[in-house]
């Protein structure tokens, strides 16, 4: 099994768990908004999925966490590895999963989805990207970190005089591929200001 974490330090508090899943029980596929009743969410609500969600791909975990003065949501998922045709069928939902998470009873000023998708970036319209970090080859890798990123959107609404949001480089992980620190995944940190 994969798990996902997502660390909250002050001043920022967590106020809404969730995650997005998969719903292949139709004629097409769409996505199945899961809301943790708590926070932090239960074991049973952690180790168990909904009845219409599919086995057979990963969804995204969210938290949305709080300063008292705005919200922001920041999802990570891992994608699969193997069959092309199922990374392909997450990758192609990210932009439709930031806009649940934009709609979330919350309403996120600034919402984040990151994750190994072992594709590269799906873009839309005039969207903008940056590259913060890069580290090497790691041991359970072949493509370094051209498949680890992050997608931002930010809602609308948005109050005017909100910062934006921005990845922070970390040059201090480049030894995240060595020995038992090791991951594929070091370039996937974000620290929201």
């Amino acid at each position: 099994p994969k798990y996902i974490s997502i660390a909250v330090r002050p001043p920022w508090v967590p106020c809404a768990v969730g995650r997005l899943l998969l719903d292949a029980s139709g004629k097409r596929v769409t996505i199945l908004h899961d809301l943790s009743p708590s926070v932090p969410p239960e074991r049973d609500w952690a180790n168990a999925l909904p009845a219409r969600a599919a086995p057979d791909s990963r969804g995204l975990v969210y938290v949305v966490i709080t300063n008292g003065l705005r919200e922001v949501a920041v999802g990570y998922l891992h994608n699969r590895e193997g069959n092309p045709a199922l990374r392909e069928r997450i990758r192609l939902r990210t932009h439709r999963m930031l806009r649940v998470l934009e709609q979330h009873p919350l309403a996120p000023a600034i919402s984040y989805i990151g994750g190994g998708f072992h594709l590269p970036p799906s873009r839309v319209g005039t969207d903008a990207t940056g590259f913060a970090f890069a580290y090497g080859l790691g041991p359970t890798t072949a493509e370094g970190d051209i498949h680890d990123y992050w997608y931002c959107r930010v809602n609308p609404f948005t109050p005017v005089g909100l910062p934006p949001g921005f990845i922070v480089p970390a040059p201090s992980l480049s030894a995240a591929t060595v020995g038992s620190t090791r991951s594929d995944h070091a370039a996937c940190l974000l620290r929201v200001i």
